[in-house]
């Protein structure tokens, strides 16, 4: 009897260690589960942010590139007239050192290379390392822009670097063209460890680098990157980052603790999951915002501006309603920068963004697409007073003066204005409107508003 009773016991105590045993692998197959899923998903969504990344910083080089090719000086200068003293000053070392933009070239109408910098001094040699077959079709497709130089971008290699790389026409401010084939103005910023190091810094990824012709692993997080031919350069990697690795560690000690206390274990890790999942949540929920924002306003930013524009061009096609794109820029904002320095100008650019969503309703939307640019989407307007008052409401409220440290400071700003449907219903042809309506304004004396559709072309 006492046997069958000690059998009968180590069958309980067989029996209570095989059902933890099989607590315990069921746990940690969830926990396994919980971490690949959370450690798969921070990994999608950190590519597709990186993508924006890339994709935002085409566009600014775009505009640096068709700032500097819109400017007198620099026809006069380095392409009339090689005045190296300039040259260096004025676009050799202050691009390198300001833009970090690692090479410069202008191009005639023979396609041949009249200026050649790398790092901000001369190298002739340095036009002969890029792919000629990519480079054209950049240069054909920026020889298209009208009057007002309409630049292009892609990423091409500079000997065995990828680049970032803005093309534009040269052309004279009083909207004149000079001979054709145009000559060009190609700005560079290399892709090298450097900058890559930056990057990595600013949107806090770990060890990014190209991988020249590689394939993607899974140790690491990496998106491929192609030039404007639609080859593969390779991949822009960086170190996988893996939350949910982390939160493992923190656990290892509970799930050990589990097979001496199992209730008191479980106990933990059901807090322990649900601060966790709270807390990944938040992460997720931070990472997406930076994403789609920008950090410095809380604006929309150019990624979610692209997503609210197509879906307020088909809201207007489907209700059969007229909608609004207003482009604003600051007026002479590079001044504020240069007296009184950047960190008072990132102050005047967060105002200024407090001003604009105070002087539009709940149903419209604003977004910063640049360093001094915002654009406002009207919602739903009735007629051309109504949009004329919103935009004079934003020119006044800009014009109030903004005090910062004891210091008023006054600013303006220049709106063009295009109309969903009447100016179009595709968003790179309203954009291009809206972009042409603000010249126009800049061409009148700026701190004023502007409809595409008075514009005399």
């Amino acid at each position: 009897m006492v046997s069958k009773n000690k059998l009968s016991s180590w069958k309980i105590v067989f029996s209570l260690i095989f059902l933890l045993v099989i607590t315990l692998i069921a746990i940690l197959e969830i926990v396994h589960y919980s971490i690949e899923s959370v450690n798969e998903e921070v990994r999608i969504t950190t590519e597709n942010n990186v993508k924006a990344i890339i994709e935002d910083k085409l566009k600014q080089h775009e505009k640096l590139t068709k700032d500097y090719a819109y400017w007198d000086d620099t026809i006069k200068n380095a392409f009339l007239s090689q005045n190296h003293v300039w040259i260096k000053e004025n676009i050799g070392e202050y691009l390198t050192d300001t833009f970090n933009v690692t090479d410069l070239f202008i191009i005639n109408g023979d396609n041949k290379a009249i200026l050649s910098l790398k790092n901000g001094q001369v190298d002739k040699l340095n036009y002969l390392s890029i792919n000629k077959k990519v480079l054209t079709k950049l240069i054909v497709k920026a020889r298209e822009s009208g009057v007002i130089p309409v630049p292009v971008s892609g990423i091409v290699k500079i000997g065995d670097t990828p680049a970032i790389v803005g093309v534009s026409v040269l052309a004279p401010e009083d909207n004149t063209s000079l001979l054709s084939p145009r000559p060009l103005l190609f700005l560079a910023r290399r892709l090298d460890l450097n900058y890559l190091q930056e990057l990595s810094k600013q949107y806090r990824l770990k060890d990014m680098r190209f991988i020249s012709g590689g394939v993607k692993e899974s140790a690491t997080s990496s998106i491929y990157i192609s030039n404007p031919v639609n080859k593969s350069l390779g991949l822009l990697a960086w170190q996988a980052s893996k939350p949910g690795d982390l939160v493992l560690a923190r656990m290892q000690f509970p799930i050990l603790l589990l097979l001496v206390i199992i209730i008191l274990c479980i106990a933990f890790i059901i807090k322990a999951s649900r601060k966790t999942t709270r807390d990944l949540e938040k992460a997720y929920k931070d990472l997406i915002f930076t994403a789609n924002h920008d950090v410095l306003t809380g604006l929309a930013n150019r990624r979610l501006f692209n997503e609210l524009l197509v879906q307020i061009i088909n809201t207007a096609r489907r209700d059969n309603i007229t909608c609004a794109i207003l482009y604003i820029d600051l007026d002479d904002f590079k001044r504020i920068n240069d007296i009184y320095g950047h960190k008072v100008g990132d102050q005047v650019l967060v105002t200024i963004a407090e001003r604009i969503k105070s002087s539009i309703r709940e149903s419209d939307a604003t977004a910063r697409i640049g360093g001094d640019e915002f654009i406002v989407l009207l919602h739903s307007i009735s007629d051309n007073e109504d949009i004329k008052s919103t935009a004079q409401k934003i020119r006044t409220s800009m014009t109030q003066s903004i005090s910062i440290k004891g210091v008023d400071i006054q600013i303006s700003a220049s709106i063009g204005i295009t109309l969903i449907p009447n100016d179009g219903t595709d968003p790179d042809t309203l954009m291009s409107k809206a972009d042409l309506a603000l010249y126009g304004c800049k061409n009148q004396g700026k701190n004023r508003f502007q409809f595409y559709g008075d514009l005399n072309l």
